[in-house]
């Protein structure tokens, strides 16, 4: 495998690391198939989180035409 190449891998396992810790043990215990599909759902998993989490601090914002223009008139 090309010195570059490996390289590459190393970055990407670091910068998925961060997201997900313990990530590249786990893919490495995989068999090829298992591992990608493994790792594809854990970023996605730590990405649904986050953008849940913020969801639960952002006051949700309903556009005034969701509700007809029945709703607007007093």
């Amino acid at each position: 495998m090309s010195v570059v190449l490996m390289e590459r891998r190393g970055l990407f396992f670091l910068d998925a690391q961060q997201l997900v810790p313990g990530v590249r043990a786990m893919v490495l215990r995989l068999p090829p198939p298992d591992s990608l599909r493994f790792l594809v759902a854990a970023v996605l998993t730590k990405y649904t989180f986050d953008v849940l989490s913020i969801f639960n601090v952002v006051e949700l914002y309903l556009h005034p035409m969701l509700f007809g223009p029945e709703r607007l008139s007093p």
